[in-house]
């Protein structure tokens, strides 16, 4: 597919996210990109402690309690060339700036929401809107001008997306 970010790519990634339960250790992506085989990913995702980047092999973590059974905004910046990562939650840093050993050289065969990785059964477990990719590594404040300008058509209620297994773009 046309259009995807690759391990090296300035990317901000965030959704709207209610997880049902807290999530396993074994880090179920949100929205994950990047070859199918051998790990070869990059994306936001959850573990039982926090939020994670996945950058092949070279993941970038924040421990953060979130919120179960409550819509909360994520979002994470990935500067390629700095490696710099950034995690927020309703347009708040969370913890500060990390950096990846090294740059995930992944390519872009395809995209996945709601599961690591294709062919695996480690899915999201919970409901997922709004979510969005952008080439680019979005400022903090243009994270709270998102967040002010979504956060009150996010709870009607209407157009929520849920899911119990993955859901792939290939």
């Amino acid at each position: 597919p046309s259009g995807l970010p690759s391990g090296s790519n300035d990317v901000t990634i965030s959704f709207w996210a209610n997880p049902r339960v807290t999530q396993s250790a074994s880090i179920p992506g949100v929205y994950v990109f990047g070859e199918e085989t051998d790990y070869k990913i990059c994306g936001l995702g959850f573990s039982a402690t926090g939020m994670y980047y996945l950058g092949y092999a070279n993941d970038a973590a924040v421990a953060y309690a979130y919120p179960v059974g409550s819509w909360t905004r994520y979002s994470v910046t990935v500067a390629g060339a700095t490696k710099k990562v950034n995690f927020y939650a309703n347009a708040s840093l969370l913890g500060t700036e990390q950096t990846l050993a090294f740059t995930p050289n992944v390519g872009i065969v395809a995209a996945s929401l709601g599961i690591q990785r294709p062919g695996n059964l480690i899915y999201f477990d919970g409901n997922v809107q709004e979510v969005r990719v952008s080439l680019g590594v979005r400022s903090a404040d243009w994270e709270k001008l998102e967040y002010f300008t979504m956060k009150k058509t996010v709870w009607n209620g209407d157009g929520w997306l849920s899911w119990d297994a993955a859901i792939n773009q290939v």
